[in-house]
């Protein structure tokens, strides 16, 4: 049953409506593209007005924003509404889940490298994603936590140096085995 007043279904609703726009999403037009996106992020910040303690809506509503990036609004409406999702999202998920961390850094790593060289931001952005990387592998130290934060980075910064900055001190030992076989 639907029940408008529950954060949940309209969650849900942002899940089949992403579903959706994934498997059209090469096909369809710019303005239909954006249209889409828009009543993606419509429900998901209805789901936040009704529950925003709910971490998971403030990240993959952070997420949803970072699709606009042909709006030409982008950079002063839709990545700093995405950065205060991500901030909301870190604030609720506080320290039990790897996997908010390890989604945080993600999108503050990528934050990072979306920002010029000279302005102080980058450095913000990065020592955000680095915290948030190494917070997820102090709950989930395992070896596969650590390659996919490793991957992701490597996506974006292709130098040793840059990834083992993410990596927690007490995990080097785990990633020498990692890369040495």
């Amino acid at each position: 049953a639907w029940d408008k007043w529950n954060g949940v279904y309209w969650y849900k609703l942002a899940q089949e409506l992403i579903k959706i726009r994934n498997v059209d999403f090469e096909t369809q037009f710019n303005e239909e593209r954006d249209q889409r996106q828009m009543e993606i992020i419509r429900v998901l910040e209805q789901a936040v007005r009704l529950n925003p303690f709910q971490a998971l809506y403030h990240l993959r509503l952070g997420w949803e924003y970072t699709y606009l990036w042909q709006q030409p609004t982008y950079h002063q409406k839709w990545l700093p509404a995405a950065n205060i999702a991500m901030d909301r999202a870190a604030y609720y998920a506080g320290v039990k889940t790897p996997y908010f961390h390890m989604e945080l850094g993600n999108y503050w790593a990528m934050r990072s490298k979306s920002i010029w060289p000279t302005n102080p931001e980058k450095e913000s952005a990065w020592t955000k994603a680095c915290w948030h990387y190494k917070k997820a592998q102090e709950i989930d130290g395992s070896k596969e936590m650590l390659k996919r934060i490793i991957r992701y980075i490597w996506n974006f910064y292709p130098d040793w140096e840059i990834v083992l900055e993410a990596i927690h001190f007490g995990y080097m030992d785990q990633v020498a085995r990692m890369f040495s076989t």
